[in-house]
């Protein structure tokens, strides 16, 4: 059984060699720890940027969506001034298209508001 030697201003101090294994042992469990931390420090990133590119694609996808629905009722809108129903109908169904319209249109301006930020600046959250 091999011992570690350490001398100090007092003399030489004898160390177990179970003691030098034991201190060895800890080191490399400790070098582990911090690989393994790092690991999932690097993993979190990664999540992280992901669920940043996939928040962006969804409000651009959440704008698009509501701006082609205020197209698609201002076209209805339009459209129904060809039929042949009653001209109270007719603008019932006017002011309903103009209506849904105007919605979809806050909505998309709300949205296009709330995600500002997420879209605006890039670097603030990659």
């Amino acid at each position: 059984m091999g011992f570690l030697v350490t001398r100090s201003k007092s003399g030489t101090k004898k160390v177990c060699s179970i003691a030098l294994q034991t201190s060895q042992f800890a080191e490399i469990t400790c070098q582990l720890v911090v690989r393994l931390e790092w690991v999932h420090a690097t993993a979190a990133v990664e999540r992280w940027k992901e669920e940043v590119i996939l928040l962006r694609e969804e409000s651009r996808r959440l704008v698009a969506s509501f701006t082609e629905e205020q197209r698609l009722w201002l076209e209805k809108q339009d459209s129904i001034a060809h039929l042949s129903y009653d001209d109270r109908v007719v603008r019932g169904y006017k002011a309903n298209a103009q209506k849904q319209a105007a919605v979809q249109g806050r909505l998309a301006v709300k949205a296009q508001g709330q995600f500002a930020l997420v879209n605006a600046q890039p670097s603030a959250f990659v």
